[in-house]
């Protein structure tokens, strides 16, 4: 099922996957917390203002799952490829010898965006090939898998937002058929303040859990304390809103 959601000039599609809902306990997780132990099936997205930031909440990701016996497939572009390899290596992490022991596979984004993402279309059979097909292999492997995934940033960027929340889609029917945990995370630096609520609302209705602080600060912005409180009050307001639909609909449900 298929909801628009459309603010001023702009379509921003939201999939409601009936075969995994969003949970109103799990609408808000205070830090990182939800990154080091994620249940299989977790969707989890963290909004991000700038690369240390990403590369940070990433390389935690990857590390707790490496510690807990995990393998771990990292689809990003180059620069956060590098950034996460730096990190990992400075916390004494022999990423050739994961590579090689297939604990460890490093995926490049946008040659497969490049491969996905056809006449401005996504096309679910490419996804099966280039993304399915590996993370299945590799849960044969070792058991168990998490995945982080930057292609859905790289088509918000490009102001392909509804592209973006469809290949969400797809990741969660991933989810749902191949237990695993996945990250996402979104860069909102060149987004308008004015356009905080609807891009909020449009990611946050595509994932199981969303990683914020009491104080909400999601962004470490060069625009100071304003930009952090009108993201933080965005935030606010989108977290309360999914809490009243997702409440509303669990009470219809019930009845």
């Amino acid at each position: 099922m298929v909801f628009a959601y459309i603010y001023g000039d702009l379509k921003l599609y939201t999939l409601h996957i009936t075969n995994m809902p969003i949970k109103e306990e799990n609408m808000f997780h205070h830090g990182l917390e939800i990154l080091s132990t994620p249940t299989e099936g977790s969707h989890i997205v963290k909004v991000c203002q700038n690369a240390a930031t990403k590369a940070e909440a990433v390389a935690y990701f990857i590390e707790k799952g490496l510690s807990n016996e995990e393998a771990v497939i990292i689809i990003a572009r180059y620069a956060l490829r590098r950034d996460v390899k730096v990190i990992l290596q400075e916390r004494d992490w022999d990423i050739d010898l994961l590579k090689t022991e297939g604990k460890i596979i490093f995926l490049d984004a946008e040659f497969l965006l490049s491969n996905l993402l056809v006449n401005n279309e996504i096309d679910a059979k490419a996804f099966k090939e280039f993304v399915r097909i590996p993370i299945h292999a590799t849960k044969i492997k070792h058991g168990k898998v998490r995945a982080f995934g930057e292609m859905v940033d790289i088509l918000w960027q490009q102001n392909l937002q509804d592209k973006a929340i469809e290949l969400e889609g797809l990741w969660n029917d991933l989810l749902h058929s191949h237990e695993f945990s996945l990250l996402c995370t979104y860069s909102l630096d060149n987004l308008d303040p004015d356009n905080y609520d609807q891009a909020l609302d449009s990611i946050c209705r595509v994932h199981t859990h969303h990683i914020t602080s009491k104080k909400y600060h999601l962004i470490e912005s060069d625009g100071g304390a304003e930009m952090s409180d009108l993201f933080g009050a965005a935030w606010k307001r989108v977290m309360k809103n999914i809490t009243e639909t997702v409440h509303h609909s669990t009470q219809v449900a019930s009845t």
